[in-house]
């Protein structure tokens, strides 16, 4: 069952999208559709329970990378102010939170020094 037709039988339902596709056609798409979050199989435990709990309390959420695909279109005619805003607000909290240095070093934190 897709989350489409997931939202159409249980229209209170909290779909949160878990794929290995960060393309910003597929991240817009499920956003329109009315996901709750997009997040990519290789999302750290941590960052995934954070976004259960975002989604059962009624917030959006997505993975680093999906948020990078999406602002490399931000300019793009197909995203909605939402989709950019919501971009832009996850990349900040990626840059707070060091996301890039634990995504490169396979979701493993490392520590300075």
């Amino acid at each position: 069952m897709n989350g489409i037709a997931i939202r159409n039988e249980f229209p209170d339902a909290e779909v949160i999208v878990l794929t290995t596709y960060a393309g910003n056609v597929q991240i817009v798409r499920a956003l329109k559709a009315g996901a709750q979050a997009y997040l990519l199989k290789n999302t750290l435990h941590k960052e995934l329970m954070e976004t259960i709990r975002a989604a059962h309390a009624g917030k959006k959420a997505m993975s680093p990378e999906a948020s990078y695909q999406v602002a490399e279109h931000a300019t793009d005619d197909t995203l909605t102010s939402r989709s950019r805003g919501l971009a832009t607000h996850r990349g900040r909290q990626c840059e707070q939170a060091n996301c890039r240095s634990a995504l490169d070093h396979g979701g493993k934190r490392q520590e300075p020094g």
